[in-house]
């Protein structure tokens, strides 16, 4: 049985894009609040300390043709799972940080490589989905990036 594309089962997974999107965007562009109190908390420098966020937002772009292999071999709903698992202990796990190379493989690198499969898994399913309104889904899950980028920081300040 051919499923229906531009169907009802294809808006929630632009909906589901558009969390995604808020999540993996509005955390890696929210690192200058994480890093003002990395600088207080761990006393590095700068430049050390600005490493995290790169290794957190290099993975994404950098790992897709891995994101792709483990997409095309596990499916969807597999490959998003795992990049949910990845980011989520990636995350929990650097509140144990105590040098620096801890928090670049766990914050960095990955949580970075859990957002990465998510991001593409997120801007895949979209695609499959849709064929009339394929702009306006994209569009519309892709938002989802600039909204997370105006709420998470301020967000993330309250919370720290």
């Amino acid at each position: 049985m051919t499923r229906q594309k531009d169907a009802g089962r294809a808006w929630v997974c632009v909906l589901g894009s558009f969390y995604i999107h808020f999540i993996v965007f509005g955390l890696m562009q929210s690192f200058g609040v994480i890093h003002v109190e990395l600088l207080d908390h761990f006393h590095w420098s700068r430049g050390h300390t600005a490493w995290i966020g790169s290794l957190l937002s290099g993975p994404v772009f950098l790992f897709g043709p891995v994101d792709a292999a483990i997409y095309n071999t596990f499916g969807p709903r597999a490959a998003t799972i795992l990049g949910a698992v990845l980011a989520s202990i990636g995350c929990s796990i650097s509140c144990l940080a105590d040098s620096l190379l801890y928090l670049d493989l766990s914050y960095g690198f990955l949580q970075g490589f859990g957002f990465s499969l998510l991001f593409f898994s997120a801007v895949v399913i979209v695609n499959q989905n849709f064929e009339k309104h394929r702009c306006l889904a994209n569009a519309l899950g892709s938002t989802g990036a600039s909204i997370g980028t105006l709420v998470l920081p301020p967000l993330l300040k309250v919370m720290i």
